[in-house]
């Protein structure tokens, strides 16, 4: 047993980083998603209450995961339907005893990516997918997913317990697709993974504006995916674009409480470790001769990469890649950062004339939209018009430090 003192703390970072792998195991034996969270939650009570008395088990993955397996049948009992699931709770049994004679937390097999394949599955619409995934891998309340998708959280409620009991009723396999299944998924499993990479890159919710274990927890599952299947070039693609921009990282947050932006950035900062490898994966996609929208997105991010300094980025070549990007992904994103790249390139007329076409209605709370009006702006001199979508994107962030940097802008503008 450990010693009692930082049993909190090594509770609390257990529930953190083990939650998903061990929410994923349960899913892939209780086939309830529903049933496999609320066993975990009363799990999860029992370990802390277990835990201060005697402190913390030797392998407490394990102990999580056989009072997890118990509470489950313990819940199987009280329903109605109990007697028709007797051999599930046999099953439960045996899983428990298999622990008792195997505790060893290092013989758990992670099932997180079967869990992102189920959520994924084709009966499922785009924004069940991710809504899934985010409340299950990266343990997202309702209401902040719920945020993410602009809805009041009891409509996210309903909308993830319909979900969840959709894939329970259909009986969507809780497994990795077949080659013939594989295209129809794995589009929706690379999106996801990058939903989850960018909602650590630009943590709104938190102080710092980056959540590196949402980030790291998206390079890890596509490189665990990488291995299940190899030779994907969109999936490259994906991991060049994610190592291109960790790369940055160090740079990024340099000065402590406040995030740099990249044309400030220190370039001697980034990781050319990173950068190097992020080559490599793009030099293996590429050589796959399958274009794809990550593919792209990492060879802007590698345009970026190459300057050495932020004036000798090569924006026309940038310019190109968001028109070739836009091909694959007709969004208003897309047009939004494509102008920012005109401006940056001395077509600030351009870049204004492509934001004016974009309906703004659809874009009243997306705020880059309003930071790129205004460096627009700012770029052909109009400094009041500049300042007044600098005021707008302020009143829209719910970052301390990104209303500061916005901030600075208008002072600059004023100054």
């Amino acid at each position: 047993m450990k010693p009692l003192c930082p049993i909190r703390e090594e509770y609390e970072n257990l529930v953190v980083d083990e939650r998903a792998i061990l929410l994923s195991i349960l899913i892939s034996q209780l086939k309830d998603i529903e049933l496999a969270e609320d066993a975990l939650q009363d799990t999860f009570i029992k370990a802390w209450n277990n835990w201060q008395s005697h402190g913390l088990p030797k392998n407490p993955k394990s102990w999580l995961l056989k009072t997890a397996y118990n509470g489950a049948i313990d819940i199987i009992r009280r329903q109605q339907n109990f007697n028709r699931k007797q051999p599930q709770i046999s099953q439960l049994y045996d899983l428990m005893n298999e622990l008792d004679n195997h505790m060893d937390d290092e013989l758990l097999i992670d099932e997180r990516l079967k869990l992102i394949f189920t959520c994924c599955h084709p009966a499922l619409n785009q924004q069940s997918q991710v809504a899934l995934v985010l409340n299950t891998i990266c343990g997202f309340s309702t209401e902040q997913v719920a945020r993410i998708f602009l809805l009041k959280t009891p409509a996210q409620a309903q909308r993830l317990v319909r979900a969840k009991r959709k894939i329970k009723r259909s009986r969507i396999p809780f497994k990795k697709p077949t080659i013939k299944e594989l295209p129809t998924r794995l589009a929706s499993v690379l999106s996801v993974i990058y939903f989850i990479y960018n909602q650590g890159y630009y943590a709104a919710d938190n102080p710092s504006l980056m959540n590196n274990s949402h980030s790291n927890e998206a390079i890890y599952l596509a490189l665990t995916l990488n291995q299940l299947l190899p030779e994907q070039a969109e999936l490259l693609g994906l991991l060049a674009l994610m190592y291109f921009h960790m790369a940055r990282y160090e740079a990024r947050v340099q000065n402590p409480g406040h995030v740099i932006n990249l044309e400030y950035q220190n370039r001697k900062l980034w990781d050319p470790k990173l950068v190097s490898q992020a080559k490599k994966w793009f030099k293996q996609a590429v050589s796959l001769k399958s274009l794809g929208p990550f593919q792209i997105q990492a060879a802007i991010s590698g345009v970026h990469c190459q300057a050495k300094e932020f004036k000798l980025t090569d924006w026309h070549q940038i310019i190109q890649l968001y028109s070739k990007l836009y091909e694959y992904q007709p969004t208003s994103v897309i047009q939004i950062n494509q102008a920012v790249a005109l401006a940056y390139n001395k077509q600030a007329q351009l870049a204004l004339d492509l934001l004016e076409k974009i309906d703004q209605k659809k874009l009243d709370d997306y705020l880059p939209f309003y930071l790129a009006k205004a460096h627009a702006l700012k770029c052909l001199g109009e400094k009041t018009a500049a300042i007044n979508y600098f005021s707008l994107a302020i009143a829209l962030s719910k970052n301390k430090q990104e209303k500061t940097c916005i901030k600075n802008q208008i002072l600059s503008l004023e100054s």
